[in-house]
């Protein structure tokens, strides 16, 4: 199972799925670290599991190229954008923050695509 996210590094569940008798997917991500494959696919915030912000281009890294889009309006109120990395509607410095935190992260080849 895959989770996309507009601004957050997308990952893949580190075991195999299947439905249940409803025909329901359940998997539980915030568990802990390794429940995404791959190593350092998420951290830990508040004692759950959560995925990287600031992945605001959708090519599985964070990096450069992330915050060259941030750059570009770096100042923007009430607005749905891939750059408001803390998803509060507002683009600003605090967006930027959560990207420096989280630059040279690398999504696994499995969620990487242009």
């Amino acid at each position: 199972m895959a989770v996309r996210h507009r601004n957050h590094l997308d990952i893949i569940s580190s075991s195999r799925i299947t439905a249940n008798t409803d025909g329901v997917f359940v998997y539980d991500f915030t568990t802990n670290e390794t429940t995404s494959f791959g190593p350092q696919q998420q951290k830990i915030i508040g004692g759950r599991a959560v995925m990287h912000s600031g992945e605001f281009n959708g090519d599985g890294i964070i990096q450069t190229s992330d915050y060259d889009a941030w750059i570009l309006n770096p100042a923007l109120i009430n607005v749905y954008q891939n750059t408001d990395a803390n998803l509060d509607g507002i683009i600003q410095v605090s967006d930027y923050d959560k990207w420096f935190l989280n630059k040279v992260k690398v999504g696994v080849v499995e969620i990487r695509y242009e």
